[in-house]
């Protein structure tokens, strides 16, 4: 596959795994649109279960995730992401363990209510579990709390392309 097609995804808010440890992003809704709602002072996080697509050419995956604000116009969010591969007949889902995690930070935009694009990049192997074509995998998405934003990031959508 080339490189900048869509692999995995797209990600939607309330198409979350439950998160039975906490803490996790709450569902809110800006204008006609849902979105998972992340505190500025608690590191949440978000679990999406995925399959990798079997078009996949192994090039590495840049996730795409698209937020906003509440009532801010200034300051950064820190986007955390890991990835815990789910291979068939070996992995033992009481005990995944994620790959280190792969950050970006961005600054807010400058009007309310306006979303950004986070692009968190992935080298193909160890940094994505050895997530593989035609594998399922959970994706780990943290907005973190050293962000200096002063309000709720709120995720839109992700998806993850091949780099």
């Amino acid at each position: 596959m080339a490189s900048g097609q869509l692999v995995a995804g797209p990600f939607y808010p309330g198409a979350q795994e439950v998160d039975a440890t906490g803490p996790r992003a709450g569902l809110d809704y800006r204008g006609n649109a849902t979105v998972s709602d992340f505190d500025p002072n608690t590191t949440e996080r978000l679990f999406f279960k995925a399959l990798l697509s079997t078009a996949y050419g192994g090039g590495g995956l840049t996730f795409k995730l698209q937020f906003s604000a509440t009532g801010v116009t200034s300051g950064n969010v820190v986007v955390d992401i890991s990835i815990a591969r789910i291979l068939a007949g070996t992995d033992d889902l009481d005990g995944l363990t994620f790959a280190s995690v792969q950050s970006a930070t961005v600054n807010v935009p400058g009007t309310d209510g306006v979303t950004a694009i986070a692009s968190v990049s992935f080298t193909n192997g160890a940094q994505m579990d050895s997530w593989a074509a035609g594998e399922y995998a959970l994706v780990k998405v943290e907005f973190n709390s050293s962000g200096t934003v002063a309000a709720d990031a709120e995720m839109l959508s992700a998806h993850a392309l091949e780099t």
